[in-house]
């Protein structure tokens, strides 16, 4: 157990190649010995075989165990205890029988596309950060990744962001614009950083 009372919870949603991961990387290279990444889109099961159509996932607070299995881990983290978490394989479709052991520190750092899609996650969670990308950008971020393969899927991705992330967004607590190079947001992670350690020894 780590030696605070509660941690602080930042949680990074947004588009898929709109600079979540980067953001949180800076984060972490701030915040040092203080903060620990939680990878959601390793963690939750994504496709329309857990979110059923047409319902949106910000509709399904009521529902799946996969996302309590979810709230109860993150709340263990904030609590200053460990947490173990089930990657989800996108190849076989299903959770993997190995875990992810996450160790809490002062600060939780949480970066998913749907990071905050549950009533009960948002309660969890002291800040949530919109990363907000132009599509098209987010697209060719992607390509650049993952493969041409995406730009074959891309019009059934656009379609699910198009449709779920305007709910995501209006829950943020931030709104940041990343429309630049990585390296632009290094400075918004610095002051990320340093507001998330001042509240977390504040108490907020």
């Amino acid at each position: 157990i780590y030696a605070f009372v509660m941690a602080y919870v930042i949680a990074l949603g947004g588009a898929s190649g709109s600079g979540k991961t980067t953001l949180a990387r800076h984060l972490l290279e701030h915040l040092g010995a203080d903060g620990v990444r939680v990878p959601l889109d390793r963690i939750l099961l994504h496709g329309s075989n857990f979110w059923p159509e047409p319902s949106p996932p910000l509709g399904m607070d009521n529902n799946p165990e996969p996302l309590n299995e979810l709230a109860d881990a993150v709340q263990k983290l904030k609590n200053g205890q460990r947490a173990v978490f089930r990657p989800y394989s996108f190849l076989d479709r299903a959770y993997d029988k190995s875990e992810i052991v996450i160790e809490s520190k002062r600060v939780i750092v949480l970066d998913g596309t749907l990071a905050w899609m549950t009533e009960r996650l948002r309660e969890i969670m002291n800040m949530r950060v919109f990363v907000d990308c132009p599509l098209d950008l987010c697209r060719r971020r992607r390509i650049r990744r993952d493969g041409i393969f995406v730009h074959a899927r891309w019009p059934l991705i656009q379609a699910h962001f198009e449709r779920w992330l305007a709910g995501l967004m209006q829950y943020a607590d931030l709104v940041l614009q990343n429309e630049g190079a990585d390296s632009d947001l290094e400075p918004r992670a610095i002051d990320l950083a340093r507001r998330a350690l001042s509240e977390a020894s504040d108490g907020s």
